[in-house]
């Protein structure tokens, strides 16, 4: 017998934590700055316009964490990873 697959797949707590905060320091950078995602390509190229609407409309978090962590380098964030137990 196989086992049944759930349609909303585990994802840790502090994964989604940190895509949270990530996109929410994004979003207030581009606010801030008044960035375009013209802009932000010239130094991260994969960037689209709908990845900085979707950004900017706080569904920041549904983009991969790499495409976050590209655009956050690109705009001057730089991320820190803390560990504690």
């Amino acid at each position: 017998m196989a086992r049944p697959i759930s349609p909303f797949p585990y994802k840790p707590k502090s994964y989604q934590n940190m895509r949270e905060m990530l996109a929410f320091e994004i979003e207030n950078t581009i606010r801030k700055n008044k960035l375009t995602a013209s802009k932000i390509a010239t130094k991260y190229p994969s960037v689209r316009d709908a990845h900085v609407k979707k950004i900017l409309h706080g569904s920041g978090d549904e983009l991969g964490i790499r495409m976050l962590f590209g655009i956050a380098e690109a705009i001057g964030l730089q991320a820190k990873l803390e560990i504690s137990a």
